[in-house]
């Protein structure tokens, strides 16, 4: 009996510690499109003018080379939008890209995840201002990543924790890591 406690404890810790990510990182992938995603051409038109004033290397010209999927940035309600470029020139080489999240609101679409640079996101069941939590990963090499946990403050998703992943298979170590500046990724 005793055994099966401490497992649980220790399952318990690793679960409360948030050191792993648990969730299944998500890509966005060609079935992804805004017609899909139930977007009209106008609504297109001015997701392209946001992200191309919030980006400083992206361009309106690339809108049909984006993925786009309804997701749910508050309990039950798909009210964001998860975009991520398939454009070359907005990809590295180690298959991460360009990735923004749009929220609709009232008035229309806004940003609330700047333009970064991601090959998975996943969205967490944590709520900070009123929004889930976003988990993003990105390469740094063939056998080693970066996870970054983003939280909503009220207006647009911040670093708030962020972890080094190097190995790969069941090889892997996670170690917590500065979060880099706003805006370097």
């Amino acid at each position: 009996m005793w055994r099966h406690c401490r497992l649980l404890v220790v399952l318990a810790w690793q679960l409360g510690t948030g050191s792993q990510s648990q969730l299944a990182m998500q890509s966005l992938n060609s079935s992804d499109t805004f017609s899909a995603a139930q977007i009209s051409k106008a609504a297109q038109a001015e997701i392209a003018e946001l992200l191309e004033k919030n980006s400083v290397d992206w361009d309106r010209v690339r809108v049909s080379q984006l993925r786009a999927r309804r997701v749910a940035l508050t309990p039950g309600d798909k009210d964001g939008l998860a975009v991520l470029s398939t454009a070359p020139v907005d990809c590295g080489v180690t298959g991460n890209c360009f990735f923004a999240v749009l929220q609709l609101k009232d008035k229309g679409w806004r940003v609330v995840l700047r333009d970064t640079s991601v090959d998975g996101f996943a969205i967490t069941r944590r709520i900070h201002h009123g929004l889930y939590d976003l988990e993003l990963s990105s390469n740094d090499s063939a056998d080693s990543s970066r996870l970054y946990v983003m939280a909503f403050d009220g207006t647009l998703y911040h670093f708030s924790h962020c972890s080094k992943v190097n190995g790969t298979g069941g090889a892997k170590r996670t170690s917590s890591v500065p979060c880099p500046d706003e805006g370097t990724e």
